[in-house]
């Protein structure tokens, strides 16, 4: 079972880094941040969720099994692809840059931003 939420703090074991790097591995080793840091990546979150309100089904190759792909896989999967245009344009380079988020940290950040929006 993977660990959730905050991780405790250890008693110093004496090498350094060792619980940057536990964080690193829960992570992927993808530092995130917050849609709300940038007004660009918050504008495309939010017409990213409003593009995908529910999971998607998708079948095998023989048709057989269904199975659901998440809401926030959908969006993250779409964000990395414009983030990936967005990087090997020459007429944007420099100009404008679209950081990593994670499923973690889009879905708490649609959580509070709903709550201030009071739906």
């Amino acid at each position: 079972r993977q660990p959730r939420g905050r991780l405790g703090r250890t008693k110093h074991s004496g090498h350094v880094g060792v619980d940057h790097m536990k964080r690193c591995f829960l992570s992927a080793g993808v530092p995130a941040q917050s849609p709300s840091k940038s007004r660009v990546v918050e504008g495309l979150c939010i017409l990213l969720c409003q593009k995908y309100t529910n999971p998607q089904r998708e079948t095998n190759v023989q048709g057989q099994r269904r199975q659901y792909t998440s809401r926030w896989k959908l969006v993250l999967s779409k964000y990395n692809s414009i983030k990936y245009r967005v990087s090997n344009c020459q007429h944007l380079e420099g100009v404008l840059s679209l950081y990593n988020i994670n499923e973690t940290t889009l879905v708490r950040w649609f959580i509070r931003t709903r709550r201030e929006w009071g739906r």
